[in-house]
């Protein structure tokens, strides 16, 4: 295959790794996946899609303050990266830390205001801070951009549940 070839040539290259990591990601092949992301990062540190996606394998692992390392370096190398602020909210979330959380969602939303699952999450993390109007625009955007989205509807439900 065309990048295992440049990596052969030089293995130097921290983008081939990084696209082999999500190949290995893609076989279910975590370790393998791990491995290719970090050496992504010891050529480029600064590359902020492999600190993204060796973040979100951690997170998946439930390493939540590796995770968060990860995703803050994403977001020093690429402060508009979308994908890594919404991650580093919900890692940040699972952490209980939901100020921090709830201002990482805010800009991933802000940065991408039709990116539904960002809304979603920005939802979940508003409710329980009890700012339960704010948590029903977010979840009825959600359902605007997806009508079909049953994270939003249940956010929703679980709102009307609580009386809000």
């Amino acid at each position: 295959d065309a990048l295992r070839r440049a990596l052969t040539i030089d293995a130097d290259l921290p983008q081939p790794n990084n696209t082999l990591g999500l190949a290995a990601l893609a076989r279910g092949d975590q370790a393998q996946a791990e491995k290719y992301f970090r050496a992504a990062l010891r050529v480029q540190p600064d590359l902020a899609e492999a600190q993204n996606n060796l973040a979100t394998l951690l997170a998946g692992r439930r390493a939540y303050r590796e995770a968060a390392y990860h995703f803050e370096k994403a977001i020093r190398s690429a402060p508009a990266y979308v994908e890594a602020r919404h991650g580093y909210g919900l890692v940040l979330a699972l952490m209980q830390s939901y100020t921090r959380a709830l201002a990482e969602l805010e800009t991933a939303v802000r940065l991408a205001p039709d990116r539904g699952p960002a809304r979603v999450d920005l939802g979940d993390v508003l409710a329980p801070l009890g700012r339960l109007d704010e948590a029903r625009r977010e979840y009825t955007a959600a359902i605007r951009l997806d009508p079909a989205n049953r994270e939003a509807r249940a956010g929703l439900a679980a709102l009307g549940r609580k009386g809000g």
